[in-house]
């Protein structure tokens, strides 16, 4: 017991097992009563499992026994499934299908087994059903057709908004054959291009088909027939392209110039711009106090003086667009005048002038030594003149 004083002191708790009794309170362990529960006769809380009840898949057809070349309308439909994956068949239908639909299986000229499996995301869960088209067994087919012409389709090509090229082969298995496509925006292919003979051979052939709707899924088929019958290739299909142009109106719009786009150096120009529809505008770039915002226009600008190439760029803008236009103002280099500089005189040469003895009245005709000075060589000299009738 636990004494306090002289007092002893008792569990207080209702809801303990020992009320009243000597402390520590002791409790039952409370469990999970609930049956349903993943954690029942565990401990509390009680904790439940997310109920999704498995996917289920219904394959049907119209028609389960046909004649030779005869088709029929394959369906389908599910519950809980969150998306379908088909296999087998012919004609187009293995691949991802929706949790409910039909499917057109084409002419059949054997037993075909259509299979579907659905599947539920959720819980991991598949459901998967199949049917089988029987060919009824006609033996004046057969013996008819033993020459029919064999045709493949092959991909669409150069498709546009409203234009595609389908493609296709056929062999004529010896008898002369016409070949042809059919096409629409669904399986039942309910247009057709002309139909064109290609020999008995073997050939590629193509047909060009317009006036397509725009974002559009088309499906088509090769189709060949001579006097053994006619025969249908593989449906294959595509999608147009999407024609949607967003047109905005009231876009903004600016342009730039310059008064003069070629400086000498050290010289200036102005910058102007307009503007339609615009709500501010933000220069870039540019010589000193260009950048910046700027009026909406129109609008000029001295560039100052300029000693390099500049480019000015404005922005424009609006609720709905951006619009940017630059121009570049180029500045010719710098001239520099050189000084012309003479060359220097040559020194004089000395000359040694040796004179002779003239008559009066005769003029003095110095005789120099060739032997020092040089062409171009600036000669001096002197001529003293002596009376010789004084001596």
């Amino acid at each position: 017991m636990v004494f306090v004083g002289n007092q002893v002191q008792t569990c207080q708790d209702t809801s303990a097992i020992n009320y009243g009794g000597s402390l520590p309170c002791h409790y039952y362990q409370q469990i999970c009563q609930d049956t349903s529960a993943i954690n029942y006769g565990g401990t509390l809380p009680c904790r439940y499992q997310n109920f999704d009840p498995a996917p289920t898949v219904s394959l049907r057809a119209d028609d389960t026994s046909i004649d030779f070349e005869d088709s029929t309308q394959i369906r389908w439909d599910s519950d809980n499934a969150t998306y379908c994956n088909a296999s087998g068949g012919t004609n187009g239908w293995a691949g991802t299908k929706n949790t409910s639909g039909t499917f057109y299986t084409g002419s059949l000229t054997s037993d075909r087994t259509y299979k579907i499996t659905c599947y539920n995301n959720n819980n991991n869960n598949s459901a998967n059903d199949s049917i089988t088209i029987r060919i009824n067994d006609d033996n004046d087919n057969y013996n008819y057709n033993y020459n029919r012409p064999e045709v493949t389709t092959r991909s669409a090509t150069n498709i546009s908004a409203g234009n595609a090229t389908l493609n296709g082969q056929v062999y004529g298995n010896g008898s002369s054959t016409r070949a042809w496509f059919e096409y629409g925006t669904n399986n039942n292919l309910t247009y057709s291009t002309s139909k064109t003979s290609y020999g008995s051979g073997s050939t590629n052939y193509n047909k060009n088909i317009s006036g397509l709707i725009s974002n559009t899924t088309y499906y088509f088929r090769a189709v060949a027939e001579n006097s053994g019958g006619t025969v249908y290739g593989s449906i294959f299909y595509f999608n147009t392209e999407n024609t949607f142009v967003n047109v905005v109106n009231n876009q903004p719009t600016v342009v730039i110039s310059a008064d003069s786009t070629n400086l000498a150096y050290n010289s200036a120009t102005n910058i102007r711009w307009f503007t339609t529809n615009a709500s501010s505008c933000f220069a870039s770039g540019g010589s000193l106090g260009w950048a910046g915002v700027k009026n909406i226009g129109p609008g000029s600008f001295y560039t100052g003086q300029l000693t390099t190439s500049r480019t000015y760029t404005i922005t424009c803008t609006n609720g709905v667009g951006t619009s940017t236009d630059s121009a570049t103002v180029n500045v010719r280099g710098q001239v520099v005048t050189t000084p012309k500089i003479s060359p220097p005189k040559p020194t004089p040469t000395s000359l040694v002038l040796i004179t002779s003895s003239v008559d009066r009245n005769q003029p003095i005709v110095p005789t120099l030594d060739n032997t020092r000075p040089h062409p171009g060589d600036e000669i001096n000299y002197t001529v003293t003149q002596l009376n010789l009738e004084t001596l």
